[in-house]
């Protein structure tokens, strides 16, 4: 039998075409499927096909014999079980004590707590929710993102919307706002800023905050606002919110 030779690594393959995909996704990093509904790509088509009916689609078709959990790939369910019901954590980081059920989740723990610096341009607010996705992540293996667009949330005058955080759990993305003081009433950013300019202001965060909630129900995303005045609570809340919507913390 024919076996065809990565020369970028060891791997070998039974069929030439295998090897150009691990080639073209694994070493040459090529995403060239898009998904029409948010940021994500992918390498191969399969995969692009599988992220849509999962997390756009909300295709559920494999269910946990141990819970009411469901899954729309066969895989993850294995991994649920494996890690939730069995409590197997095979994957270890080097650089402190957690230990994962998956390597997926051991990468992203690695790149988010020990590797990325912390992104800048950050309010008080903000970087205290940051804080807490990082300890969770390193409690539960949680991988998240700031400023997240989509490619169909637009705001005034075209331009693309993000939200502060988005958390991926698995076959779920979950977002997170923090609002600060601008959210609620006009605030001055500058002293000689006129009052007509602070309340344009004012009434574009407002326009753009009901996009983002019409965008986040429409597409049953989970959606969290943390108020200012909250903030000293983040860290329950959002705990609350991850019992209520995910599987992080089970």
């Amino acid at each position: 039998m024919t076996e065809f030779n990565c020369e970028h690594c060891d791997k070998t393959f039974g069929m030439k075409g295998n090897l150009n995909v691990h080639i073209n996704t694994v070493h040459l990093k090529k995403r060239n499927f898009k998904c029409e509904h948010c940021e994500c790509t992918f390498g191969v088509k399969v995969n692009l096909n599988t992220h849509i009916n999962t997390v756009h689609l909300k295709q559920q078709n494999f269910k946990c014999e141990h819970c009411d959990k469901t899954f729309g790939e066969k895989c993850n369910l294995n991994t649920h079980i494996n890690t939730i019901h069995l409590k197997q954590k095979n994957f270890s980081c080097g650089l402190c004590e957690c230990t994962f059920g998956e390597k997926g989740n051991l990468k992203s723990h690695i790149n988010t707590i020990h590797t990325n610096p912390k992104p800048k341009n950050m309010s008080r607010g903000e970087r205290t929710v940051y804080d807490i996705l990082g300890e969770l992540g390193l409690e539960h293996g949680t991988d998240f993102k700031t400023e997240y667009k989509f490619k169909k949330l637009l705001g005034i005058g075209g331009r693309q919307l993000r939200y502060d955080f988005v958390v991926f759990d698995k076959e779920e993305l979950l977002l997170i706002e923090f609002d600060g003081r601008q959210h609620y009433k006009p605030v001055k950013w500058q002293n000689n800023e006129s009052d007509e300019k602070v309340q344009q202001r004012y009434q574009m965060i407002r326009c753009h905050d009901k996009r983002k909630n019409k965008f986040a129900k429409k597409h049953e995303y989970p959606l969290l606002r943390i108020k200012y005045s909250d903030v000293n609570n983040a860290k329950e809340l959002i705990e609350e919110f991850f019992k209520d919507h995910s599987t992080m913390l089970d």
